[in-house]
């Protein structure tokens, strides 16, 4: 009896497990003109926060564009794509007053958000072998990543946040900054 809780607690208690009172948010981005829409960041943002900086949850889109944004606590969003410093709205919308508010609800799958985003929205290609990690980094760029990890204001992050994707576009370091 005891294995078959814990077995059971195990199960439930699963890494990637949908959190009490999150929903999903999925969706497929296409590039303006075609070409691939694969790297490009998209988030979802609370309908009011001004600035659209606190993203709430964030993914990559795949080869074809697709993205999955999970744990996504229930309410209402902005959807966003792209470049931190040129970001698109869902559906086609450059700023939140011409955006499409989303409702989230606690345990299901919102999956019809699809829209287009501008040529130039995904990040540089990584490299694909880079050893080292941080070890890898030049010295600026590793004291710019510092910067960002150190930093607790958030406002002051994401200024940081955008220079160091300005300086760094290649960083390996990127994935972890955003995370």
């Amino acid at each position: 009896m005891i294995a078959f809780l814990l077995a059971a607690t195990l199960f439930i208690q699963r890494p990637g497990a949908l959190q009490p009172g999150t929903g999903i948010v999925t969706g497929q981005l296409k590039v303006q003109g075609g070409g691939s829409a694969e790297g490009i960041r998209v988030g979802a943002v609370a309908i009011d926060d001004p600035t659209a900086s606190s993203f709430l949850g964030v993914a990559e889109t795949d080869a074809a564009g697709r993205f999955r944004l999970t744990n996504i606590p229930a309410g209402r969003y902005y959807i966003v794509a792209g470049r931190l410093n040129d970001l698109q709205f869902f559906p086609n919308a450059k700023t939140p007053a011409e955006a499409t508010q989303i409702d989230v609800e606690a345990a299901r799958t919102r999956s019809d958000v699809n829209f287009t985003v501008a040529t130039g929205s995904s990040r540089p290609a990584q490299p694909t072998a880079r050893a080292g990690g941080l070890n890898a980094m030049s010295a600026s760029e590793f004291s710019a990543y510092r910067s960002i990890t150190a930093e607790t204001n958030l406002d002051r992050k994401l200024v940081l946040l955008l220079a160091f994707e300005k300086d760094f576009p290649r960083s390996s370091s990127l994935p972890n900054i955003y995370r």
